[in-house]
């Protein structure tokens, strides 16, 4: 039976394994995202070390402790691979080249084969020592051999140094809470480089006892301390870069939690905005600035006003665009100043032209802008990415993109050329676009009319709405449905205009039908005093209902 024995050392171990895994633990409840997912793996890695140290400690049976001491450093070869994975998505939302995985993991698997095989006298250790302590504890001490302090030296500290070569650049470069958040994290890792050539060079005597496992209590501290300062964000400071250099006008970045994630210096100055707000919810902050984010509607053109204190009231042209691509998820959020414009609103002729005005400069601002602004953060993900595959695929999103701010751009400005706008001009307008978009997917489009076309006037922003209203349920079926036809019914009746589409795919699912694109869709038919209705069976079909 093994004699059992508790050094004091052994309490420091058992409480740096308690932190490692509840980092662990703490990731695994967003293990979806990939960024949670390898942090927790790295954490319950790091945890084992020093929990079977401290086993190891605690037993003095020889023959117990040698296969504990086999055993022990085992997973600690496979650590530096998944914390590399974390540090590259935590700062590039990519993970590490492949090349670079496949040699981590080959160097990891001849790591582990030594441990596991050699017999406390070859590779690994170069010696072993069966010693009592001056408290009567029994240990076993390695000393470590060439191949150890070699693979060590290569493989763990050449990962330290992977991860000081992509966080000092984001340390220098980025805003003072970014800054701080990769300081910190520098600093975790040298602390435990340090710690690591003090001991496994013998240039400090830390006694019978190896410093390194106990040192991830404080290290993996530092980390979460960097990380959840700011809660792991979720869009990567590149891409929050390549939209400010598109768009000089206010922007704010808000990721899936509906935190500030980052703004550009336009929008600081407009809503006085400070570094100190990142992090912090956006609906306490727009509540500072007397604005409402759920007033945002996503993908659509809305007017907003604030001020602050006692000062002038300003207001704004506000496009929300949700960005969900691959690890960047979230939104951002464009703004237009109009405050002139609204001002000018003294007669009812002024009213109507800058109406006009504004609604069509601020779907060109705001749906083109939308449209570039995320075409440039794929770009930019694009340019760092390696694998061939994967770039052709952003590639051709981004062919995607543009095709359709181009299709918005002619949308647009044949819109502005028209001398009369009417129902009749509305019903060519939905014809001719229906056409170009599913003939480009060869999807068959029958299109029909009912009934005599309204002789009395559609005022611009009717419009524009019912428009937009189409051709989001237009793109809905290209993009979702893998339809073969499509049949789309107008119909002029007495009080109400009537829209019908109806398409042979595969339907929609509950998830689907309650997402917050079908739910804007309802609402924009609500804003027209309508109603927008769907149904799914044997393909799809939606009905708009517009009073007139």
């Amino acid at each position: 039976m093994p004699l059992f024995q508790f050094p004091p050392y052994v309490l420091i171990l058992l409480v740096s394994a308690i932190v490692n895994f509840g980092l662990g633990a703490y990731g695994l409840k967003y293990k979806s995202n990939k960024m949670f997912f390898y942090f927790s793996i790295s954490f319950i890695l790091a945890g084992i070390w020093p929990l079977l140290y401290g086993i190891e400690l605690m037993i003095a049976d020889v023959g117990v402790l040698e296969i504990i001491s086999n055993y022990k450093p085992v997973t600690m070869q496979f650590f530096p691979i998944t914390i590399l994975c974390f540090f590259f998505l935590l700062i590039k939302q990519k993970m590490p080249p492949k090349w670079l995985i496949f040699a981590l993991l080959s160097l990891a698997s001849v790591n582990v084969f030594t441990f596991i095989t050699n017999d406390l006298f070859h590779l690994a250790w170069s010696k072993k020592l069966n010693i009592t302590t001056a408290e009567g504890y029994n240990l076993i001490i390695l000393i470590p051999s060439l191949w150890t302090k070699y693979s060590t030296i290569i493989y763990h500290f050449g990962v330290d140094f992977i991860a000081l070569f992509l966080l000092i650049p984001a340390a220098t470069k980025h805003k003072k809470p970014y800054k701080t958040q990769f300081q910190i994290l520098s600093i975790a890792i040298l602390f435990s480089m340090f710690i690591a050539v003090l001991y496994i060079m013998q240039i400090v005597s830390f006694g019978p006892y190896n410093p390194i496992p106990a040192s991830f209590a404080f290290t993996s501290s530092l980390i979460a301390f960097a990380v959840f300062k700011h809660k792991m964000l979720n869009i990567s400071p590149y891409a929050r870069e390549s939209v400010y250099e598109v768009i000089n006008t206010p922007v704010i970045i808000v990721d899936h939690y509906e935190r500030l994630i980052d703004f550009n210096s336009a929008a600081g100055e407009a809503f006085k905005l400070k570094q100190d707000f990142i992090s912090d919810n956006i609906h306490e902050i727009f509540n500072n600035i007397n604005l409402e984010w759920e007033s945002l509607a996503e993908d659509e053109h809305t007017i907003v006003e604030t001020k602050w204190g006692a000062g002038k009231n300003y207001s704004y042209s506000a496009y929300k665009k949700a960005v969900n691509k691959g690890a960047l998820k979230g939104h951002f959020v464009i703004f237009n100043d109009v405050t002139t414009q609204m001002e000018a609103l003294k007669t009812e002729h002024e009213k109507e032209i800058v109406t006009y005005k504004e609604s069509i400069l601020g779907d060109m601002h705001d749906g083109i802008g939308g449209t570039v602004a995320t075409a440039a953060i794929i770009a930019q993900s694009a340019l760092e990415e390696e694998d061939q595959q994967t770039k052709n695929r952003m590639i051709s999103q981004i062919a995607s993109l543009l095709e359709n701010g181009s299709f918005e751009l002619r949308s647009m400005l044949n819109i502005l050329d028209k001398e009369v706008i009417d129902w009749k001009s509305l019903v060519f307008d939905m014809r001719s676009y229906s056409s170009t978009v599913l003939d480009a997917k060869s999807i068959k489009r029958a299109f029909k009319t009912e009934g005599e076309p309204y002789d009395f006037k559609i005022d611009f922003d009717i419009y524009l709405s019912i428009f937009r209203l189409f051709k989001e349920t237009i793109t809905n079926i290209v993009k979702h449905s893998e339809a073969e036809n499509c049949l789309i019914s107008i119909t002029f009746r007495e009080n109400a205009f009537h829209i019908n589409i109806n398409d042979d795919g595969k339907g929609m699912d509950e998830k689907s039908s309650n997402g917050y694109g079908i739910k804007n869709m309802i609402r924009r038919a609500e804003k027209l005093g309508g109603s927008l209705e769907i149904t799914s069976s044997g393909g799809t079909n939606i009905n708009i209902t517009i009073p007139v």
